[in-house]
């Protein structure tokens, strides 16, 4: 992932927290009835989509699903505007419950990288 990829994906993500402090009842309905927290968020290479990892500190995933299934719509939408770019991204939200396995995968591509970073020095 590219720095301008990690730059927008925070940017994206600090907007969307802004929206749900600003909207309450998006707050009440997403974090406090759903459990619903967005862990980061990753761009694709030419940012049209962002990919939002969401967890749930709360027992019920089923239900913490739906609440988001129904309220997307409006999410996108305030994000969407607060973002003020000619083209926002479109959103696609992947649940993030196995925190561990993605961890992993991040220490294994910087091993990866800076193993590539030797190897070119030699």
């Amino acid at each position: 992932m590219s720095i301008r990829q990690k730059r927008f994906g925070a940017t994206v993500l600090r907007t969307m927290q802004s929206v749900l402090q600003k909207n309450d009842t998006l707050f009440q309905s997403l974090v406090k009835d759903g459990g619903i927290c967005f862990r980061e968020i990753r761009m694709s290479p030419d940012n049209t989509k962002a990919f939002v990892l969401w967890d749930t500190y709360k027992e019920d995933t089923m239900h913490a699903t739906a609440v988001l299934r129904q309220h997307t719509g409006t999410l996108k939408h305030l994000v969407s505007k607060a973002l003020a770019t000619k083209k926002a991204p479109y959103f696609e939200f992947v649940a993030n419950f196995d925190n561990e396995i993605v961890r992993r995968r991040e220490e294994y591509d910087k091993l990866q990288e800076k193993l590539d970073e030797i190897r070119q020095h030699e």
